[in-house]
């Protein structure tokens, strides 16, 4: 009589457990997109989510922006005055400001503005078309674009990180010459002599951990 309750008992438990278990389970649609739907090119290397909920495709044929229900490829096509010079992209990441970094298959470092919707090829600013680059560091510990500011004093532009140290900070005119370093800083505060050049200037911070940021200042 004993051995009929138990076995009874278990019966009991098992069919309580596998209901709350299939109640659990979460319940998803998946929807399958390919070419047909939109999308330029069925190899996609990377994937991001960028702050506006925006879903970002890699591809061998541009970037690819998801809606939801529609997507827009962004692309170098043939006359244009686009800086990409190759559509096989491999990796693309979102930064705090919402520009999309990429890395194509020529290892080159492209920065796509949304609002402008152009590419900008991070090797023309620093001026040497040779630069390859193995990926995209966000940064997001130590130096950063938010902990690091540009400010004006006369005839010195003042570069200060609230965070990281400061190693060696360059500055590139548009054209990508380089204009001023300051090396061997080993400081969160940093004056450079630029003069009166009247023009948008590039700086490449570099901190003591081997981060490095670009940010732009019109002096």
């Amino acid at each position: 009589m004993k051995k009929k309750l138990i076995i009874k008992f278990l019966m009991l438990m098992i069919f309580v457990t596998a209901g709350i278990v299939m109640k659990s389970q979460i319940r998803c649609k998946i929807e399958n997109y390919s070419t047909e739907d939109g999308l330029s090119h069925d190899v996609i290397r990377s994937i991001v989510k960028d702050q506006e909920g925006f879903m970002w495709f890699g591809i061998w044929d541009g970037i690819s922006r998801f809606d939801g229900r529609n997507f827009i490829t962004y692309k170098a096509t043939a006359g244009d005055q686009s800086d990409l010079e190759n559509n096989r992209i491999d990796i693309i990441k979102e930064d705090a400001f919402g520009n999309i970094w990429l890395r194509a298959y020529d290892n080159h470092i492209y920065r796509f503005d949304k609002k402008k919707q152009t590419f900008t090829s991070i090797s023309k600013i620093l001026g040497d078309n040779k630069i390859e680059f193995d990926l995209i560091n966000i940064a997001t510990d130590g130096i950063d674009s938010n902990s690091v500011m540009l400010y004006k004093k006369n005839p010195h532009i003042v570069v200060s990180s609230r965070k990281a140290t400061l190693d060696h900070v360059e500055v590139f005119d548009m054209n990508g010459r380089l204009l001023a370093v300051a090396k061997n800083i080993n400081s969160k505060e940093v004056s450079i002599n630029v003069g009166q050049t009247n023009q948008v200037l590039i700086f490449k911070i570099t901190s003591t951990e081997g981060t490095t940021i670009s940010k732009k200042i019109i002096n």
